[in-house]
């Protein structure tokens, strides 16, 4: 129907024709662009082994993916850019990842304090682990729930839960060990 797009999503080319003329056009982009979008077959093989190649990063790797929820493009990512892990403490470590709560204070205001700044590539990467981690990690899952049950809104448990696996992370390449679960 439309040059670069094969089928169009059912009753899209209503609302699309609905829009201003500047709106269709980059909407139309959008929509061939998506069917053009294929996942890239190997990449996952070419990080495992630019990451063989080299003895730290082979150390560094099998540690992160001892914690359950932290997988591959995971371990990359905080490899690749994070350098600072395991050279940091707790505290400081949330900084560059961007989960540490900053203060939005002014003169006698005191705001609420919020995360921000830090890498974003490796802060959505460790939500992602997060939101696996309290899946399948017994440790994050009962982290989780005590938060829920004091009243936690998700997304504040969610990012205590990235900061968790943060500073765990950390804390294990600091200690060249890997992940061991915690006794009930």
């Amino acid at each position: 129907m439309w040059p670069g797009v094969s089928e169009p999503v059912p009753n899209a080319n209503l609302r699309i024709l609905s829009f201003g003329a500047g709106v269709q056009s980059t909407t139309l982009a959008l929509l061939a662009a998506h069917e053009e979008i294929t996942p890239m077959p190997g990449i996952e093989t070419e990080i495992e082994a630019t990451i063989d190649t080299d003895p730290c990063f082979k150390g560094r790797y099998s540690i992160l993916v001892s914690i359950p929820g932290i997988g591959l493009i995971t371990a990359a990512t905080l490899i690749a850019e994070l350098s600072e892990l395991g050279t940091l403490n707790a505290q400081k470590i949330a900084a560059p990842v961007g989960v540490a709560p900053m203060n939005v204070d002014s003169g006698k205001m005191r705001g609420q304090r919020k995360i921000r700044a830090g890498r974003k590539t490796v802060r959505n990467t460790l939500y992602m682990a997060a939101v696996s981690a309290i899946r399948c990690n017994p440790d994050m899952a009962r982290f989780y729930q005590r938060l829920k049950e004091t009243g936690k809104p998700y997304k504040v448990a969610i990012t205590a839960i990235t900061r968790k696996l943060a500073i765990l992370a950390n804390s294990l390449i600091a200690q060249n060990r890997t992940w061991q679960p915690t006794p009930p």
